[in-house]
């Protein structure tokens, strides 16, 4: 009996799915990481995210999920006035902290090649 059973481990470890951990493909996963970068902006709703989505609902289908989605209107179109402007605003913010990040550097790289602070972390260094 526990010859049979040991067969029958060892037949079943045999056709038993590998590991996620196995299975998983470095390459494939920067391949889709690539496709999705080149979608471009995935803002919810825009040609981008649709996209992903799809790419995303295929990518499952093949590996054989079934796929249920309930989708909700709720006739509300508070988001649809608001969020583009948000979207704006986070924008504006963005573009201001990343020039004054570039200001600021500027004035930092100055500061430290004006005090010769480049010596104090390597003696043999000159300017």
């Amino acid at each position: 009996m526990l010859k049979w059973t040991s067969l029958l481990s060892v037949a079943l470890g045999l056709i038993a799915p590998a590991s996620l951990h196995e299975a998983f493909d470095a390459q494939q996963a920067y391949n889709y990481t690539a496709q999705v970068a080149g979608f471009g902006e995935r803002m919810p709703e825009s040609p981008g995210h649709q996209k992903t989505v799809d790419l995303i609902y295929q990518v499952l289908k093949k590996n054989g999920a079934q796929i249920e989605a309930d989708n909700i209107n709720l006739g509300v179109s508070l988001l649809e006035k608001k969020l583009p402007d948000f979207h704006e605003e986070v924008d504006s913010g963005v573009t201001i902290v990343s020039n004054l990040l570039d200001e600021f550097k500027e004035h930092r790289d100055k500061f430290y090649t004006d005090n010769r602070l480049g010596e104090l972390q390597d003696p043999t260094a000159k300017n």
